[in-house]
């Protein structure tokens, strides 16, 4: 039996269903809303302003019980879907099977680090999510644009894998003048000063990045521009 292509839906799509703006992209922020396909977001959003507050009710604890069967799963199951949604997207629509294979890699290596500390280490540590973070692009599609046409030298050498982990003391350069130009713009005009984690040292000027390896847990809860439950994404690819 043929395999058939999964159907491709625009990007657009998954912000909408996931009512974020998980990517953090200024071209959302300034969407003209008018067309037809956002109509279920702006629907949604003034329903939540609309939204009265409700009183509170005092339920006798004689008459009042609750229902034997209630959502409670449902719920459950909705949280730990857009949870993983959301984590998957903001790295750029990861794979369940990349996934859930960097999950297995947590559990058997034995260390002090949390299991969830360990797939955020391999994620950060990739050569996409580098030169996002150090602001030279202002999305992860932008950045694997310029790995896969040979903007980026690592070491010297020109790379075109998106996925390729970084080790301590690795040097991320910029290849051609055009792009240095263009990343440039995007230093100047981010929205915030450019501050890079404390696992890289950038030189803005020669747009040079120099590794320096794992951070401190406690910095990548500034990292996502949305809340995030660490725990129900592991679990999720855990138990699939």
């Amino acid at each position: 039996m043929l395999k058939k292509n999964p159907r491709y839906k625009p990007l657009y799509k998954k912000f909408i269903r996931l009512r974020k703006n998980i990517q953090n992209k200024e071209k959302i922020n300034k969407t003209n809303f008018n067309k037809k396909k956002w109509t279920s977001l702006i629907n949604f959003l003034n329903k939540q302003s609309n939204r009265k507050k409700k009183n509170f009710r005092i339920y006798d604890l004689n008459s009042y019980h609750v229902k034997k069967y209630g959502n409670i799963l449902k719920k459950r199951f909705l949280l730990y879907i857009l949870n993983k949604q959301s984590f998957s997207l903001f790295y750029g629509f990861l794979k369940n099977s990349y996934l859930k294979s960097l999950t297995k890699l947590s559990q058997k290596k034995k260390k002090k680090q949390s299991n969830f500390k360990f797939v955020l280490n391999i994620l950060e540590s990739r050569l996409d999510s580098v030169l996002y973070r150090s602001q030279f692009t202002t999305s992860l599609r932008e950045a694997r644009h310029l790995i896969t046409h040979g903007h980026v030298l690592l070491n010297s050498t020109k790379i075109k894998n998106n996925k390729y982990g970084l080790s301590k003391g690795d040097l991320v350069s910029i290849n051609s003048n055009y792009i240095k130009k263009f990343i440039k713009n995007n230093v100047l005009h981010a929205n915030m000063w450019p501050m890079p984690p404390e696992s890289m040292l950038v030189n803005y000027k020669l747009l040079i990045i120099l590794y320096l390896g794992e951070s401190k847990f406690s910095i990548y809860f500034n990292k996502f521009p949305f809340y995030i439950n660490y725990n129900n994404v592991i679990n999720y690819y855990r138990k699939n």
